[in-house]
């Protein structure tokens, strides 16, 4: 069961209205998957004095809209809801009054559009959601249109991350009357969400056993699983330091992916869908706005050469710390985004021909989709803390250990950073992002039920279940 709502509001640049804005948004949310199909329109705002620069919050305890009732609802198949968003300006209208007028005119186009096929519904609740919103309200300054509505859509993949532990947050990028402004919304699940609980307990698939740790230097403050112990010692603290995401070129919908071996100097290309981890990508905040991109596969950074005799081709290298590996992601809307190099300030792009290799590449700015990018957010990376100690979960990197998971005090590294990717039965997997390795755990108490990290197995002793 999910929530959606708007989370925040941010006015890049003021309308061209006298004094400071007064803007107001107007979510209209359809559930096809009913008969017939139910419908609302949300309103947020007015927000009052809204300058340039400024970000507002929706306040506390504000409507959803998802569910319909106000309340967290089911939703996993993106073609069984339609949500269109319209910003206005508050002049002398009334934003209440006009929200009405649109859940009128949106209950004739929802019956009205029955036969169409989805992009038609939504096309047609657009343009009548855009008439609407024309309808004065008040005079003698009417309230304006910030830009024409939108479609605000979550992906399978999002869906399934909101009904796990996942908060999704997109942007909706609005221009219009003279002003921009980013619309930030959130899809979560709230009795799970990480950012609404401090512990929770990980529990093995296939053997309904807890996460737990020793907590004393003899054993090595190492993982295992046990029974139910309901103490702090089977509560774990996670928090989100990164995303993982897969990037599609916009021009031709391949994925970013990369060559893992020296022969091809671990050129990065585009591809078919693989779904592996080559095409998973690793998203960290570093300096200054920027960020660095990783390949989940191994852990290897996106970087450029810097000269035409190598056609500026991306490849991936291991962590420099330098600009060359710092990447500036800029969501330019309808969840389209530029990845510029930091230290070039060249912008990603790729070529589409197999003569190339579907090579990846960094170009001056071209505006055209061969460097507009879509990024789909598949998983998280976290780093997970005991509650009992707050000692970090890290693993020893060779065999000679057994590549067991252990605790220790904070390391600020890949070791003790954690990529979870969900599954659709409501089971995790969990990896060391250093390695790409899954936890997973002994099944015998000679081995003391250890938990360990190994290569994909694919199957239940590396799925988890993490719940609160």
């Amino acid at each position: 069961m999910i929530k959606i709502s708007l989370e925040k509001i941010k006015c890049n640049e003021e309308t061209n209205e006298v004094g400071s804005d007064e803007p107001y948004v107007l979510v209209t949310a359809v559930d096809y998957s009913t008969t017939p199909p139910a419908f609302e329109v949300v309103r947020y705002g007015p927000f009052n004095d809204v300058d340039q620069g400024e970000t507002h919050k929706v306040l506390p305890n504000s409507p959803v809209f998802w569910g319909l009732n106000n309340k967290e609802a089911q939703l996993t198949n993106s073609n069984d809801a339609v949500f269109i968003v319209a910003l206005m300006e508050n002049d002398d209208g009334d934003a209440e009054t006009l929200r009405g007028i649109v859940k009128g005119i949106v209950a004739s186009s929802v019956l009205g559009s029955l036969n169409f096929s989805r992009a038609e519904r939504v096309s047609k609740l657009i343009n009548d959601i855009n008439s609407a919103t024309g309808t004065p309200t008040g005079a003698p300054n009417f309230d304006d249109r910030v830009g024409k509505p939108k479609e605000l859509r979550f992906t399978n993949q999002e869906l399934l991350l909101a009904h796990s532990i996942f908060s999704i947050k997109k942007e909706m990028i609005f221009v219009g009357d003279g002003g921009v402004y980013t619309l930030t919304f959130e899809a979560q699940n709230p009795k799970s969400a990480i950012g609404n609980r401090s512990g929770f307990k990980i529990i093995q698939a296939s053997s309904n056993r807890f996460f737990d740790a020793h907590t004393s230097a003899a054993n090595d403050f190492s993982l295992v699983t046990r029974t139910a112990q309901n103490n702090n010692t089977q509560l774990w603290g996670l928090k989100l330091v990164g995303a993982v995401y897969t990037i599609q070129q916009k021009s031709n919908g391949r994925f970013i992916d990369a060559h893992v071996s020296s022969n091809n100097d671990f050129s990065v290309v585009t591809r078919t869908a693989q779904n592996n981890d080559t095409q998973r990508w690793v998203i960290m905040p570093s300096t200054n706005g920027t960020s660095t991109i990783q390949q989940l596969y191994n852990g290897r950074f996106i970087d450029a050469h810097t000269s035409a005799a190598n056609d500026f081709s991306l490849v991936t290298r291991t962590a420099q710390n330098n600009d060359t590996q710092r990447w500036v992601i800029r969501n330019i809307g309808s969840n389209n985004y530029t990845i510029k190099q930091k230290s070039s300030n060249r912008f990603v792009d790729g070529h589409e021909a197999s003569s190339h290799d579907f090579s990846v590449v960094t170009r001056t700015a071209q505006s055209n989709n061969t460097q507009r990018w879509i990024l789909t957010q598949v998983g998280g990376v976290y780093t997970i803390r005991q509650k009992a100690n707050g000692r970090y979960v890290d693993a020893h990197v060779s065999s000679n250990n057994d590549f067991s998971v252990v605790t220790r005090t904070a390391q600020n590294n890949d070791t003790q950073r954690w990529v979870i990717i969900p599954n659709i039965n409501g089971t995790s997997t969990i990896q060391q992002l250093y390695n790409g390795r899954f936890v997973d755990a002994h099944v015998v108490s000679s081995k003391d039920f250890s938990i360990v990290t190994r290569t994909a197995q694919n199957n239940d002793t590396q799925r988890w279940i993490i719940t609160i």
